[in-house]
Protein backbone atom coordinates (compact mmCIF):
# COMPACT_ATOMS: atom_id res chain seq x y z
CA UNK A 1 0.00 0.00 0.00
CA UNK A 2 3.02 2.38 0.37
CA UNK A 3 4.38 1.99 -3.26
CA UNK A 4 0.87 2.11 -4.17
CA UNK A 5 0.16 5.59 -2.57
CA UNK A 6 3.99 6.42 -3.72
CA UNK A 7 3.01 5.72 -6.99
CA UNK A 8 -0.24 7.69 -7.86
CA UNK A 9 -0.63 10.35 -5.07
CA UNK A 10 3.01 11.25 -3.53
CA UNK A 11 1.68 14.45 -2.15
CA UNK A 12 -1.56 15.53 -1.06
CA UNK A 13 -4.57 14.49 1.42
CA UNK A 14 -5.31 10.90 1.34
CA UNK A 15 -8.87 9.08 1.88
CA UNK A 16 -7.65 5.27 2.40
CA UNK A 17 -10.70 3.17 1.83
CA UNK A 18 -10.45 -0.83 2.24
CA UNK A 19 -12.87 -3.73 1.91
CA UNK A 20 -12.61 -6.95 3.63
CA UNK A 21 -8.86 -7.81 2.83
CA UNK A 22 -8.19 -4.08 1.67
CA UNK A 23 -9.31 -3.04 5.11
CA UNK A 24 -6.72 -5.02 6.90
CA UNK A 25 -4.48 -3.83 4.44
CA UNK A 26 -5.95 -0.18 5.13
CA UNK A 27 -4.98 -1.32 9.40
CA UNK A 28 -1.65 -2.74 8.83
CA UNK A 29 -0.82 -0.10 6.78
CA UNK A 30 -1.55 2.67 9.75
CA UNK A 31 0.40 0.47 11.88
CA UNK A 32 3.76 0.46 10.24
CA UNK A 33 3.46 4.19 8.41
CA UNK A 34 2.10 6.29 11.76
CA UNK A 35 3.92 9.50 10.20
CA UNK A 36 2.17 9.32 7.27
CA UNK A 37 -1.38 8.34 8.31
CA UNK A 38 -0.69 11.96 10.86
CA UNK A 39 0.38 14.02 8.08
CA UNK A 40 -1.29 13.32 5.09
CA UNK A 41 -4.46 11.12 5.51
CA UNK A 42 -7.81 12.65 5.93
CA UNK A 43 -10.28 10.23 6.25
CA UNK A 44 -10.42 6.23 6.07
CA UNK A 45 -13.25 3.76 5.28
CA UNK A 46 -13.20 -0.15 6.65
CA UNK A 47 -15.97 -1.67 4.83
CA UNK A 48 -16.96 -5.89 6.33
CA UNK A 49 -13.24 -5.86 7.79
CA UNK A 50 -11.70 -7.34 10.86
CA UNK A 51 -8.89 -6.47 12.69
CA UNK A 52 -8.53 -10.36 13.00
CA UNK A 53 -9.80 -13.37 15.28
CA UNK A 54 -10.56 -16.79 14.53
CA UNK A 55 -14.06 -15.66 13.44
CA UNK A 56 -12.65 -14.71 9.63
CA UNK A 57 -12.03 -18.16 8.97
CA UNK A 58 -14.75 -19.76 10.18
CA UNK A 59 -17.26 -18.59 7.44
CA UNK A 60 -19.70 -18.25 9.66
CA UNK A 61 -20.13 -22.27 10.15
CA UNK A 62 -19.19 -22.00 14.05
CA UNK A 63 -16.70 -22.37 16.06
CA UNK A 64 -16.37 -26.12 15.64
CA UNK A 65 -16.92 -25.96 12.00
CA UNK A 66 -14.65 -23.52 11.36
CA UNK A 67 -11.51 -25.63 13.39
CA UNK A 68 -11.79 -28.28 10.66
CA UNK A 69 -12.33 -25.98 8.07
CA UNK A 70 -8.96 -23.67 9.24
CA UNK A 71 -7.13 -27.06 9.69
CA UNK A 72 -7.72 -29.08 6.75
CA UNK A 73 -8.91 -26.18 4.50
CA UNK A 74 -5.25 -25.38 3.34
CA UNK A 75 -4.01 -28.60 2.43
CA UNK A 76 -7.43 -29.45 0.33
CA UNK A 77 -7.23 -25.95 -1.66
CA UNK A 78 -3.41 -26.83 -2.00
CA UNK A 79 -4.53 -30.49 -3.66
CA UNK A 80 -7.20 -28.66 -5.74
CA UNK A 81 -4.74 -26.40 -7.24
CA UNK A 82 -3.18 -28.89 -9.28
CA UNK A 83 -6.45 -30.45 -10.71
CA UNK A 84 -7.43 -26.69 -12.39
CA UNK A 85 -9.28 -28.38 -15.41
CA UNK A 86 -11.86 -30.76 -13.50
CA UNK A 87 -12.61 -27.94 -10.71
CA UNK A 88 -13.63 -25.84 -13.72
CA UNK A 89 -15.98 -28.02 -15.28
CA UNK A 90 -17.37 -28.90 -11.89
CA UNK A 91 -17.99 -25.62 -10.99
CA UNK A 92 -20.16 -25.67 -14.48
CA UNK A 93 -21.96 -28.66 -13.95
CA UNK A 94 -22.85 -27.35 -10.64
CA UNK A 95 -23.62 -23.90 -11.20
CA UNK A 96 -26.66 -23.81 -9.02
CA UNK A 97 -24.67 -25.11 -5.79
CA UNK A 98 -22.12 -22.33 -6.86
CA UNK A 99 -24.39 -19.62 -6.95
CA UNK A 100 -26.74 -20.82 -3.60
CA UNK A 101 -23.39 -20.84 -1.32
CA UNK A 102 -21.96 -17.29 -3.56
CA UNK A 103 -25.27 -16.09 -2.43
CA UNK A 104 -25.03 -17.01 0.97
CA UNK A 105 -21.80 -15.90 2.08
CA UNK A 106 -21.59 -12.80 -0.55
CA UNK A 107 -24.83 -10.97 0.16
CA UNK A 108 -27.92 -11.07 2.54
CA UNK A 109 -30.76 -9.49 0.53
CA UNK A 110 -32.17 -10.55 -2.98
CA UNK A 111 -29.70 -9.48 -5.94
CA UNK A 112 -29.15 -10.13 -9.61
CA UNK A 113 -27.95 -13.59 -10.66
CA UNK A 114 -25.54 -11.40 -12.71
CA UNK A 115 -24.12 -9.85 -9.75
CA UNK A 116 -23.91 -13.29 -8.13
CA UNK A 117 -21.78 -14.58 -11.14
CA UNK A 118 -19.80 -11.65 -11.02
CA UNK A 119 -18.67 -12.59 -7.64
CA UNK A 120 -18.45 -16.71 -8.42
CA UNK A 121 -16.48 -15.46 -11.17
CA UNK A 122 -13.84 -13.16 -8.95
CA UNK A 123 -13.35 -15.70 -6.10
CA UNK A 124 -12.91 -18.39 -8.17
CA UNK A 125 -10.53 -16.62 -10.26
CA UNK A 126 -8.11 -16.54 -7.15
CA UNK A 127 -5.95 -19.88 -7.61
CA UNK A 128 -6.74 -22.62 -5.00
CA UNK A 129 -2.98 -22.05 -3.67
CA UNK A 130 -2.85 -18.35 -3.70
CA UNK A 131 -6.37 -19.14 -0.91
CA UNK A 132 -4.29 -22.29 0.95
CA UNK A 133 -1.95 -19.81 1.51
CA UNK A 134 -3.41 -16.93 2.67
CA UNK A 135 -6.05 -18.63 5.38
CA UNK A 136 -3.60 -19.34 8.21
CA UNK A 137 -2.10 -15.73 8.12
CA UNK A 138 -5.25 -14.07 8.77
CA UNK A 139 -6.36 -17.01 11.43
CA UNK A 140 -3.45 -15.41 12.96
CA UNK A 141 -3.98 -11.84 12.04
CA UNK A 142 -3.91 -9.05 14.97
CA UNK A 143 -4.46 -5.65 13.58
CA UNK A 144 -5.58 -4.35 17.30
CA UNK A 145 -2.16 -2.59 18.05
CA UNK A 146 -2.35 -0.92 14.50
CA UNK A 147 -5.48 0.74 15.24
CA UNK A 148 -4.08 3.30 17.94
CA UNK A 149 -2.47 5.07 14.57
CA UNK A 150 -6.14 6.00 13.34
CA UNK A 151 -6.40 8.32 16.29
CA UNK A 152 -7.39 11.84 15.20
CA UNK A 153 -8.33 10.83 11.76
CA UNK A 154 -11.91 10.90 10.47
CA UNK A 155 -12.98 7.01 10.41
CA UNK A 156 -15.95 5.31 9.07
CA UNK A 157 -16.87 1.49 9.93
CA UNK A 158 -19.52 0.59 8.17
CA UNK A 159 -20.72 -3.17 7.67
CA UNK A 160 -23.97 -5.73 7.23
CA UNK A 161 -26.13 -6.93 9.67
CA UNK A 162 -25.80 -10.31 7.85
CA UNK A 163 -21.81 -10.54 7.14
CA UNK A 164 -21.13 -14.08 7.77
CA UNK A 165 -17.28 -13.79 6.85
CA UNK A 166 -16.56 -10.35 9.13
CA UNK A 167 -19.67 -10.10 11.33
CA UNK A 168 -20.38 -6.78 13.35
CA UNK A 169 -18.77 -8.18 16.25
CA UNK A 170 -15.28 -7.01 14.85
CA UNK A 171 -16.51 -4.24 13.12
CA UNK A 172 -17.41 -3.10 16.94
CA UNK A 173 -14.06 -4.81 17.90
CA UNK A 174 -12.26 -1.53 15.79
CA UNK A 175 -14.51 1.46 16.66
CA UNK A 176 -13.96 0.30 20.26
CA UNK A 177 -10.31 1.15 19.70
CA UNK A 178 -11.16 3.94 17.52
CA UNK A 179 -12.12 6.89 19.43
CA UNK A 180 -14.92 8.71 17.48
CA UNK A 181 -15.00 6.24 14.86
CA UNK A 182 -18.38 6.31 13.37
CA UNK A 183 -20.27 2.86 12.99
CA UNK A 184 -22.63 2.36 9.94
CA UNK A 185 -24.67 -1.18 10.54
CA UNK A 186 -26.76 -2.09 7.27
CA UNK A 187 -29.58 -4.32 7.94
CA UNK A 188 -30.20 -6.74 4.98
CA UNK A 189 -26.60 -6.83 4.07
CA UNK A 190 -24.13 -9.55 3.72
CA UNK A 191 -20.08 -9.35 3.04
CA UNK A 192 -19.93 -7.68 -0.38
CA UNK A 193 -21.63 -4.20 0.86
CA UNK A 194 -20.02 -2.10 -1.99
CA UNK A 195 -21.88 -4.58 -4.54
CA UNK A 196 -25.22 -5.32 -2.83
CA UNK A 197 -25.80 -1.67 -1.53
CA UNK A 198 -23.32 0.65 -3.38
CA UNK A 199 -25.53 3.67 -4.02
CA UNK A 200 -25.78 3.43 0.29
CA UNK A 201 -22.08 3.12 0.46
CA UNK A 202 -21.38 6.09 -1.55
CA UNK A 203 -23.30 8.01 -0.08
CA UNK A 204 -21.75 7.23 3.29
CA UNK A 205 -18.14 7.42 2.03
CA UNK A 206 -18.88 10.88 0.50
CA UNK A 207 -20.55 12.03 3.50
CA UNK A 208 -16.88 10.74 5.79
CA UNK A 209 -14.72 13.12 3.50
CA UNK A 210 -17.21 15.40 3.73
CA UNK A 211 -16.94 15.22 7.48
CA UNK A 212 -12.88 15.12 7.26
CA UNK A 213 -12.72 18.47 5.10
CA UNK A 214 -15.43 20.18 7.69
CA UNK A 215 -12.92 18.99 10.79
CA UNK A 216 -10.02 20.35 9.24
CA UNK A 217 -11.18 23.83 8.17
CA UNK A 218 -12.61 24.58 12.10
CA UNK A 219 -10.14 22.75 13.51
CA UNK A 220 -12.04 20.36 15.24
CA UNK A 221 -10.03 17.20 17.13
CA UNK A 222 -11.59 13.99 15.60
CA UNK A 223 -11.10 11.99 18.62
CA UNK A 224 -13.13 14.51 20.62
CA UNK A 225 -16.14 13.07 19.69
CA UNK A 226 -18.31 10.39 20.94
CA UNK A 227 -18.76 7.49 19.14
CA UNK A 228 -21.67 6.77 17.08
CA UNK A 229 -23.57 3.38 15.84
CA UNK A 230 -26.15 4.26 13.31
CA UNK A 231 -28.76 1.67 11.87
CA UNK A 232 -29.61 1.23 8.41
CA UNK A 233 -32.73 -0.54 7.74
CA UNK A 234 -34.78 -2.28 5.43
CA UNK A 235 -32.91 -2.21 2.61
CA UNK A 236 -34.07 -5.49 1.01
CA UNK A 237 -37.62 -4.10 1.43
CA UNK A 238 -37.12 -0.99 -0.35
CA UNK A 239 -35.89 -2.03 -3.08
CA UNK A 240 -38.81 -5.24 -3.66
CA UNK A 241 -40.81 -2.26 -3.72
CA UNK A 242 -39.28 -0.35 -6.18
CA UNK A 243 -38.78 -3.45 -8.20
CA UNK A 244 -43.00 -4.67 -7.72
CA UNK A 245 -43.59 -0.69 -8.63
CA UNK A 246 -41.60 -0.84 -11.85
CA UNK A 247 -43.43 -4.37 -13.03
CA UNK A 248 -46.87 -3.19 -12.12
CA UNK A 249 -46.04 -0.02 -14.39
CA UNK A 250 -44.79 -1.87 -17.03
Amino acid sequence: MARVIEATCPTGPVVLVGHSMGGMSVMSFAGAHPDVVRDRVLAVALVSTSPGGHEVTEFGLGPLAGRVVGTVGPGLLTRLSRHAGPIGLLRKMGKGVQDLAVARWAFDSPVSPGLVDLVAEMIFATPFDVMAAFLPDIDALDLIPSLGALTGVEVLVMNGAGDLITPPSHSVEIVRHVPGAEHVVVEDAGHILMLEHPDLVTEQLLALVRRAQRAVAEGVPVGSKPRVRRTVQDISKKRRASRARREAAS
